[in-house]
């Protein structure tokens, strides 16, 4: 709150502004209502991790549902489009206060965005889906949500994909050899899982749209602005000696440059560190692999701090490694089981 008039004036890539728009042509800092805004986010989000922390079970099921509910969105999406069928858009993409990307397309294919503002948001949740899909054993919805960051086209979502699920294997790999037992279940898996991109690839006709994704993105002029954004955004990292301009203030392509920016280096080491203490604790695995997927994906291309996506996975990872899950039953079960027990012995 105090950053923005400590450094007032200071050339920032404004958030309510495009980042092409103000490459060369900076916005002074100020004050104002985002900054606002942005605080009251967090205070929210506070509260949400501690409501799903308080809740019982059931987590994985929901997520389910919104897996599917917006793979089943982006498929018919993609079929709409491409077999001129009408489409809920205004019941969709009815948010006046963001610029949504529901028509971008790479020739003549358009890129889904599902029920997603842009479709590098929805690259980046189908692929913490289709990673924590994997350490849940739900390999069809996995291969549903590896099918979505296909159509998606966005590089972000594919990278992500790749490194999460080369994590989630090597990961694996290791605990069973560490254990003397041969990973065959997940070498078959990782198999499998390539030979059935290779078949949606084949199907989709997505071989060119790959390339020109991602090879061919790098020499985009959109790819040079967002670089110089987070160039950019180094750099005033450098200026404010490392506390940043104040949350909400400056919105560079990368959560990484974001978070250094805006709220410094000590926000950013805080931020990691409370990463890293739910990362360690002992429950389900697979929401944290999301959580990890998802981190990946925003490092490369989703900046927002108040992204709603990135906190409900941190809140999940808290809530299935809260106390009382994976504990004992609860006393009048262990009462029960004892007084059998006890009737058996006598």
């Amino acid at each position: 709150m105090v950053a923005p008039l400590l450094f007032k004036g200071m050339g920032v890539f404004s958030p309510r502004g495009g980042i092409d728009e103000q490459v060369g042509n900076l916005t002074p800092l100020g004050f104002g209502i985002s900054n606002v805004a942005q605080v009251l986010y967090v205070l929210l989000l506070a509260v949400f991790i501690l409501y799903a922390s308080a809740r019982g079970r059931g987590h994985l099921r929901w997520v389910k549902l919104a897996l599917v509910m917006a793979a089943a969105f982006g498929l018919y999406q993609f079929v709409a489009d491409r077999y001129h069928l009408p489409f809920p858009t205004a019941l969709v993409f009815n948010n006046q206060g963001v610029a949504i990307g529901n028509n971008q397309r790479i020739g003549e294919f358009l890129r889904i965005n599902s029920t997603f503002t842009e479709p590098s948001t929805a690259g980046a949740f189908f692929a913490a889906g289709a990673v924590s899909m994997l350490a849940v054993g739900a390999y069809a919805l996995a291969v549903l949500c590896v099918l979505g960051v296909l159509l998606s086209t966005s590089s972000t979502g594919y990278i992500a994909l790749v490194l999460g699920g080369v994590l989630f294997f090597a990961w694996n790999v290791y605990l069973k050899v560490r254990k003397r037992k041969f990973p065959v279940v997940f070498a078959g898996a990782a198999l499998l899982l390539l030979l059935l991109g290779a078949v949606l690839i084949y199907l989709f006709g997505l071989g060119e749209i790959l390339l020109e994704s991602t090879v061919n993105k790098t020499g985009s002029v959109s790819f040079n602005n967002r670089t110089a954004s987070d160039l950019y955004a180094l750099s005033v990292v450098w200026q404010t000696l490392g506390l940043g301009v104040g949350l909400g203030s400056n919105r560079p392509s990368s959560f990484i440059t974001y978070v250094l920016s805006n709220i410094g280096v000590v926000g950013l080491l805080l931020l990691l560190s409370s990463v890293l203490l739910v990362l360690r604790r002992r429950g389900a695995t697979w929401a944290r692999w999301g959580l990890v997927t998802y981190l990946i994906a925003k490092s490369l291309g989703v900046p927002d701090f108040s992204d709603p996506w990135l906190w409900i996975w941190f809140s999940l990872a808290v809530a299935t490694t809260s106390p009382g899950v994976g504990r004992l039953p609860s006393p009048a079960v262990v009462t029960g089981s004892f007084t059998e027990r006890v009737k058996g012995k006598a």
